[in-house]
């Protein structure tokens, strides 16, 4: 009974420490931006004036169609992983994954994301929970696969000019090298989800994906596929944003610059749903500033808007909608 006590005021105390660094990098970045939305604010307006308002209007419902291919593509990963435990149709699918991101807008880390797709699958909670976990891991591998090729380009801008610590940066290629040889470890491999169990440290973490292996190799490799197309989704939504608002960057490069910032983000504790805040202050930092800074900051933010605002909205639609009809 101590022992479960002395546990839960671990955890407690490890969600108010988290909780406690989330909002002071959210204010490190809304003051950093803010300072530089002060400096240039101007120039992005005289910016924003030249641009053709019809092109930037078609590429904004471009985006916003493109956010509809991202949830569908979302929901063929999650059932590839439900049928693993039990078959289940696409729309219903589909209807948990916006559910789950209403759920997911009102709990930090988008932990409600879990609770909203357990809610439409009453009946299969732990399954829904594991094909979530499993499926999030997947889109993790693929951040953190992009991130780390992003942060090896850009290695002398990053660490060179950016911090100041050009003889330093292969420590952070290497810590994102080991942890993607780990998670790549946990994902294929059977025998490491037992060996790694034996490590006290990582227990806690590695029992969550012990059902792993009930995921055949082929099955793994289709939704590793499934999220390198939603990243893809993420990033064609930035190029076309990035064209009609004259960001001057070249295509390569902006991939290298959505990869880092979405490479870094990821592990940056934050209180708002998809890192607002946090993740637009880091997108202006990345550049350094500026009008580019600004600008990729605002890009940020329209695609915040459309992937998780407008998710939100439709996924409280249904959810109340299911709930009327009872």
């Amino acid at each position: 009974m101590i022992d479960k006590a002395i546990k839960f005021g671990k955890f407690k105390l490890g969600n108010k420490v988290t909780f406690f660094l989330s909002l002071v990098f959210l204010v490190i970045a809304i003051y950093y931006l803010s300072i530089e939305i002060e400096s240039s604010v101007f120039i992005f307006k005289r910016h924003l004036n030249q641009i053709y308002i019809s092109e930037f209007l078609l590429s904004l419902v471009a985006v916003f169609l493109l956010q509809f291919l991202n949830w569908f593509l979302e929901a063929l990963k999650f059932k590839i992983l439900l049928n693993n435990f039990s078959k289940t149709s696409l729309l219903f699918v589909l209807k948990s994954i916006y559910v789950g991101n209403f759920t997911a807008f009102f709990t930090p880390e988008r932990f409600g994301n879990f609770i909203g797709r357990a809610i439409v699958f009453k009946e299969k909670k732990e399954e829904v929970i594991m094909a979530t976990l499993i499926g999030n891991l997947s889109q993790l591998i693929i951040t953190v696969v992009i991130g780390l090729f992003s942060m090896f380009f850009l290695k002398s801008y990053l660490f060179g000019k950016l911090f100041g610590l050009n003889s330093f940066y292969f420590l952070p290629i290497l810590l994102y090298s080991f942890l993607l040889i780990f998670l790549l470890f946990i994902f294929f491999s059977h025998k490491s989800i037992n060996y790694f169990l034996k490590i006290k440290v990582l227990t806690k973490w590695i029992v969550k994906f012990k059902d792993l292996n009930f995921v055949g190799i082929s099955h793994k490799f289709t939704v590793l596929l499934f999220a390198l197309l939603r990243y893809l989704v993420f990033y064609f939504q930035y190029l076309l944003l990035a064209n009609a608002l004259d960001f001057q960057i070249d295509y390569f490069m902006l991939f290298l610059f959505v990869g880092l910032l979405f490479g870094l983000v990821t592990f940056i504790p934050s209180p708002l749903p998809g890192n607002l805040g946090t993740r637009e202050g880091l997108a202006a930092f990345l550049f350094g500033g500026g009008l580019l800074g600004i600008q990729f900051s605002f890009i940020s933010f329209l695609i915040w808007l459309i992937n998780v605002g407008f998710s939100t909205v439709l996924g409280g639609i249904i959810y109340s909608y299911s709930n009327l009809r009872k």
